[in-house]
């Protein structure tokens, strides 16, 4: 589900780290009737199809730091680490120049979810993570 048509109330799968095991949080916050905007973003291509796009620093799991890493610190080459499992290798960055909407959500006791299938989250989650 793209992350403009999430609502307050619905649960998105996240990692418990005590766990090691996704489970389902509620969703506390959107902010997605704000109207936010943005001159660029940045697409980042990995070698399974996925792409994301991002405004501001974002950060997402890197398997080669072990730990949420902001994009702009990946090296082509690095791998993320999604939702079934797999570990995609980044294989592009491209900036657009051009007015796109952007969108928060906030989630009920963490800081980390799944966009297009990747783990991103913050600096709030550990780090050494070994996924």
């Amino acid at each position: 589900k793209r992350i403009d048509e999430i609502e307050l109330g619905e649960a998105v799968l996240s990692f418990d780290w005590e766990t090691m095991k996704l489970i389902p949080r509620e969703v506390i916050y959107t902010d997605k009737d704000m109207g936010k905007t943005y001159t660029e973003y940045d697409v980042w291509t990995f070698d399974d199809g996925t792409v994301l796009k991002t405004v501001h620093p974002h950060e997402f799991y890197n398997v080669e730091h072990g730990h949420m890493t902001y994009m702009s610190n990946w090296t082509i080459g690095d791998h993320g680490y999604k939702i079934d499992g797999t570990r995609p290798r980044l294989i592009s960055h491209d900036v657009v120049k051009e007015v796109v909407n952007h969108y928060k959500i906030t989630l009920n006791g963490s800081t980390n979810f799944f966009a297009n299938g990747l783990l991103n989250g913050d600096r709030n989650n550990p780090k050494n993570i070994n996924l």
